[in-house]
C-alpha cells in the first residue's frame, strides 16, 4: 500500500517512476500494453522489459531512455 492507502508500494528505482508516472498498476498495465499477471512478472524481474516499454515509460516520465535503462 502507498501513503494514499490505495495501490502498491514500490521496491526498485523504476518502481518509483512507474508509481510516480500511473500511480496504479491497472494504468500501468493500459499504458504499457500489457496485462495484469505480465506486470507482476516484469516488477518481479525488471530485466524482462521490453524497449518499446521503456520508451513509452521514458514518454510518459519525461525522463531519457538512458536514464531509464541505467535504473535496471
Amino acid at each position: 500500500m502507498n501513503e494514499k492507502g490505495r495501490g502498491w508500494q514500490p521496491k526498485t528505482k523504476l518502481q518509483d517512476v512507474l508509481l510516480e508516472t500511473y500511480k496504479t498498476k491497472s494504468t500501468i498495465s493500459n499504458k504499457l500494453q500489457i496485462s495484469q499477471p505480465t506486470l507482476m512478472r516484469l516488477l518481479a524481474d525488471e530485466k524482462c522489459i521490453t524497449f518499446k516499454q521503456i520508451k513509452t515509460i521514458s514518454t510518459d516520465a519525461n525522463i531519457s531512455i538512458i536514464k531509464l535503462i541505467s535504473l535496471l
